[in-house]
């Protein structure tokens, strides 16, 4: 290979300023590292005889090595960002933001389920159901089970698509020259779309897979942009946390071998009932994020940091 193939390559590779890994290939490796992870974490685990009480103790576990493997990685090698530049600081405002992501996804499900009622697209079926568990106990250990497997998903979720997705697209599109505001629309919206579109394959019970896309596409805006306005990955968490959690242990699907108050049978269509079940409450939320940042910071604002590299000002933007 000669010197100008190499430089060709590095340019094709690396940007031209703070010699990182261009925002393409970081995102494109963090997915790759991640996915590898969780295979071989899944492989390994799969052949442990969890206890059935354990709900997805094994997918719960790999994908928590998975992230931890991630994290190592990007840290160190793909992203040369701390984990406080991933959203994860861990401080007391962090933790106080992951309460209050928490407390507003139990009021947006709760609207979402009187929704439900109100245009009988919901029929309660069960009540006080202990899903595998067959006494107070067992039943504690099962709920903290679903808990733990619906953080998983909630860590991996915020942190592949908003804290890794949304924060390359803006810095490699700024980097670029592209307005900022213009870019903060484009990550936004390119991130919900990355995230949404894959759940055709996966739409919960009583669910179209109309209804699935359209809802996590619109789930995708507003976790992104609570991400966006808190520069933390803690409100987005704790909000996927608890709407999951409602789903599954408060008005849980039927069936489902999780713990739950009560069942709910659902019939969710891509209909105009179900765009207002979707957007009704989902403006009411992105209300919400928005008090809470009024609330808890100075101003509402995207921060500079998500659109530059770590370690660097914001008018010193390298190239990706």
């Amino acid at each position: 290979m000669t010197t100008d193939d190499r430089s060709t390559v590095r340019r094709a590779l690396y940007g031209r300023r703070d010699g990182r890994l261009r925002a393409t290939w970081r995102v494109l490796i963090s997915f790759a590292v991640f996915l590898a992870s969780l295979v071989g974490a899944s492989t390994l685990l799969g052949r442990v005889p969890f206890p059935d009480l354990l709900l997805n103790a094994g997918t719960t576990l790999a994908v928590f090595v998975a992230v931890a493997v991630l994290l190592f990685v990007g840290t160190r090698v793909v992203e040369r960002r701390s984990l406080a530049g991933y959203g994860l600081s861990f401080d007391g405002r962090w933790w106080r933001d992951a309460a209050g992501g928490v407390l507003v996804g139990f009021l947006f499900q709760g609207l979402v389920t009187a929704l439900l009622f109100a245009f009988g697209s919901a029929r309660l079926v069960g009540t006080l159901s202990p899903g595998v568990g067959n006494g107070p106990v067992t039943v504690a250990v099962a709920f903290a089970a679903t808990v733990l497997a619906l953080l998983a998903v909630a860590l991996w979720e915020e942190l592949l698509f908003r804290g890794i997705l949304i924060q390359n697209t803006l810095e490699g599109l700024t980097a670029r020259g592209v307005a900022r505001r213009t870019a903060v629309v484009v990550a936004l919206v390119g991130s919900a779309l990355v995230f949404g579109l894959p759940h055709a394959t996966s739409a919960a019970e009583g669910a179209s897979v109309g209804f699935a896309v359209f809802q996590a596409v619109v789930a995708g805006l507003y976790f992104g942009l609570a991400y966006l306005l808190t520069d933390s990955l803690a409100f987005p968490i704790g909000l996927h946390l608890s709407t999951n959690l409602w789903v599954a242990s408060v008005f849980g699907q039927p069936d489902s071998a999780f713990p739950a108050l009560l069942r709910l049978e659902r019939d969710l269509q891509a209909d105009p009932e179900g765009v207002v079940v979707v957007l009704v409450p989902a403006l009411v939320l992105v209300g919400l994020v928005v008090g809470w940042v009024r609330l808890t910071r100075d101003e509402l604002s995207v921060a500079a940091s998500l659109s530059h590299p770590p370690g660097r000002a914001p008018d010193e933007t390298a190239a990706d």
